[in-house]
């Protein structure tokens, strides 16, 4: 080895021998493979993507389904009141619908599921769809079952000509903010829970910078 790299100093390449002492060798560079690190992470990657493409939906469709029950006691309350205002279900719609609309541009306030499935409703009412077709469309959508129930009476009025809807809208409105007391409580305890493990770990991590020092001094 000795003479080989004296005599190939000046060369790119080391001759290596083939035997030393009777015995033969063998040389082979050491292979990393760390490389191959870089595509299972890529297709780790791809893996996780789709996943958390689906888990945001959903989180959204969650979302979209608490605000609508949140709103619906509001929908029916405000049913009510233009109802005894004398104004047509239709109409009514329509009042709501303005008003949000107004917030929503004067105001800033947020968007709300239930009020862009309004504004649907009284688009389709413009392009001359069926009153009724339009109403079951909006339930449809929704498909929740207060809104189906909502829309079963609205259908019942305007077909049979019922004069109880105020006086069923508005006992559908005591049971519809009963459930949403219901639902805010729960939210309320479930936000609660969530908030308990961040604070466990901060606990943790300053009773661990309070005992390391005391620890440490011991020894």
């Amino acid at each position: 080895l000795q003479y080989s790299n004296e005599h190939t100093r000046s060369r790119d390449k080391l001759l290596l021998p083939k035997e030393i002492m009777g015995h033969h060798i063998h040389f082979s560079e050491k292979k990393n493979f760390r490389y191959l690190l870089i595509p299972l992470l890529g297709l780790f990657a791809c893996f996780l993507l789709p996943l958390q493409a689906l888990e945001q939906q959903k989180t959204r469709q969650k979302s979209r389904l608490s605000s609508l029950t949140l709103d619906y006691a509001e929908l029916v309350s405000k049913l009510v009141v233009y109802l005894g205002a004398g104004l047509a279900i239709r109409n009514s719609f329509s009042e709501i619908a303005k008003h949000y609309n107004y917030l929503v541009k004067n105001c800033h306030q947020e968007s709300h599921p239930l009020y862009e499935e309004l504004n649907t409703l009284l688009n389709q009412l413009a392009s001359n769809v069926g009153e009724g077709e339009a109403y079951l469309n909006f339930s449809k959508r929704i498909a929740l079952k207060p809104y189906g129930k909502l829309i079963s009476l609205i259908e019942q009025n305007r077909k049979n000509g019922s004069k109880d809807l105020s006086r069923q809208l508005h006992m559908e409105m005591e049971e519809a903010f009963s459930v949403r007391k219901h639902i805010a409580k729960r939210l309320g305890e479930e936000a609660g829970t969530k908030l308990l493990l961040p604070l466990i770990l901060q606990l943790f991590v300053i009773m661990l910078m309070i005992l390391y020092p005391a620890m440490q001094s011991l020894h």
